[in-house]
């Protein structure tokens, strides 16, 4: 059962509710606390998209995700941009900020991450950007 809902979408509101009946109809007692949100869901978004990009950008340059598999046999796979999050974006603000969840990165630390990943990537020869309307009517354009 989830602990965490955000009231401001219907999903979130659902999921709340189902919650909320499950322990009402167990006679449960709980306590509930506001969480002061660090970033608004279009931010939220944007920075899922960015994961998405980086994803994108890593397999177009053919930089793919290695493993090793149960045989010890390593293997190559394209990117997802939750396997960016996973394997780019926590580690970095691990080092960083010593935090465990991207929920939990202010606005500013956000901005300081984009920095790092655009500046390792150019490193190698990759342009990225972080998702904005101009990047957006770019893309659209087809540049």
């Amino acid at each position: 059962m989830e602990n965490q809902f955000n009231l401001a979408t219907n999903e979130g509101f659902n999921k709340f509710f189902e919650s909320f009946t499950f322990l009402k109809s167990i006679g449960a007692v709980v306590e509930l606390k506001v969480i002061k949100q660090t970033r608004s869901n279009r931010q939220n978004a944007a920075l899922h998209l960015f994961y998405t990009w980086c994803a994108n950008a890593l397999n177009k340059n053919q930089d793919w995700f290695k493993y090793t598999d149960y045989k010890n046999v390593l293997c190559e796979i394209e990117w997802t941009g939750e396997m960016f999050k996973t394997y780019w974006i926590k580690p970095i603000i691990k080092v960083l900020y010593d935090i465990n969840s991207t929920t939990k990165l202010k606005t500013n630390e956000i901005d300081i991450i984009i920095d790092v990943i655009t500046k390792r990537f150019a490193e190698n020869g990759i342009s990225i950007n972080f998702p904005s309307q101009f990047s957006y009517w770019l893309e659209k354009v087809g540049y």
